[in-house]
């Protein structure tokens, strides 16, 4: 009997060069989640640093994939960690 599927912590460098090519390990590892193979978790952080970096690196059409890939992923939002951990 199959238990539910893994959880993948996603930082921001998955998410820039998922957003940067469509081929490679960060975009298969999003392809995986997108199937229902894994649940991605990610925390506003990494978003915000994905984002930026995105914005200031990559063109446009990367910036679109970006918000694609997140609205298609659906992805787990963590709260951030206190400093006290």
């Amino acid at each position: 009997m199959a238990g539910p599927p893994p959880r993948l912590f996603l930082d921001a460098s998955v998410l820039i060069a998922a957003a940067a090519s469509t081929e490679g390990g960060s975009a298969l590892v999003l392809e995986i989640c997108r199937a229902g193979q894994a649940t991605p978790l990610l925390t506003p952080l990494d978003l915000r640093e994905a984002e930026r970096n995105i914005q200031g690196k990559l063109d446009r059409n990367a910036l679109l994939r970006f918000y694609r890939l997140i609205a298609e992923l659906e992805p787990e939002l963590l709260p951030v960690p206190s400093a006290g951990i």
